[in-house]
């Protein structure tokens, strides 16, 4: 199921799975409405414990052929949820987004991740091997946002605009313009003193010591192949002249990174 990622549902859920009460649908989906404040559709309430059992993050018993072959997966006019429960990597991520939302209440961190900007995040998480879509998220804006510190106002919006514009037929606009925003940044503040300040002067080990330091790479995780991983998907969106572009901006280490992504 296509669903757009709602870190405060997500939380809700976890939240509310990790206690001793009964897990089953009549008792969960009114409980997470509740800490939430208003209801939630059975589309995103399925579609959330979906994504999150076939990542390992609960382990669901639905009712009903919940992956049948026909149709969204899973269907919710003939599924429902039996039982739930948190595993390990659950804990971890209901401790993250537990964190993330009490240190950024009023920030971009907490919105919802759109289904086209899941697309190009999951290649992120995938080539990297992150534990999931949020830390692919944040690290992504901080990459992004040291390349654009190195670059001047035209050359970044020049690269905006062509990730606004796809690079051959088989890319979907939608994901191209998702790609952008987080290319300019989904922080208003950050976005414009990027636009009036300087190119700054950035090393290898400042460019991934600020990658590591402001993205919170996970420590089992190299930095070097968090960074190659956006390349690689950021390059898959770029013609030939922009890859270039970006290329004559970044030092020594970090260019053959770029190169080789």
């Amino acid at each position: 199921m296509t669903i757009t990622l709602q870190p405060k549902l997500a939380y809700a859920l976890l939240d509310q799975l990790s206690s001793d009460k009964s897990h089953d649908e009549t008792s969960l989906k009114p409980a997470v409405e509740e800490k939430l404040g208003h209801p939630v559709s059975e589309k995103d309430f399925l579609g959330h414990l979906d994504y999150m059992n076939q990542r390992g993050f609960i382990q669901a018993d639905f009712s009903g052929d919940a992956y049948a072959d026909k149709g969204p997966n899973p269907l919710p006019s003939l599924v429902s949820l039996k039982d739930a429960q948190v595993t390990s990597s659950g804990q971890s991520l209901l401790q993250k987004l537990e964190h993330q939302m009490a240190k950024h209440s009023d920030s971009s961190k907490n919105t919802a991740i759109s289904p086209e900007n899941m697309a190009f995040l999951e290649k992120v998480m995938a080539k990297a091997g992150l534990p999931d879509v949020f830390d692919a998220r944040d690290i992504t804006e901080v990459v992004f946002r040291t390349m654009r510190d190195m670059m001047g106002n035209e050359a970044a919006q020049n690269i905006a605009s062509e990730l606004r514009t796809p690079a051959s037929k088989s890319h979907a606009k939608e994901i191209q313009e998702e790609v952008a925003d987080l290319w300019l940044d989904t922080n208003p503040i950050v976005s414009f003193i990027s636009s009036i300040r300087p190119p700054l002067e950035i090393d290898d080990s400042l460019f991934l010591r600020r990658v590591n330091q402001e993205g919170a790479v996970p420590k089992q995780v190299s930095v070097e192949k968090v960074v190659s991983a956006i390349f690689s998907a950021t390059k898959a969106e770029l013609s030939s002249a922009q890859v270039q572009e970006i290329e004559n901006h970044l030092p020594g280490q970090i260019k053959t990174l770029w190169q080789e992504a």
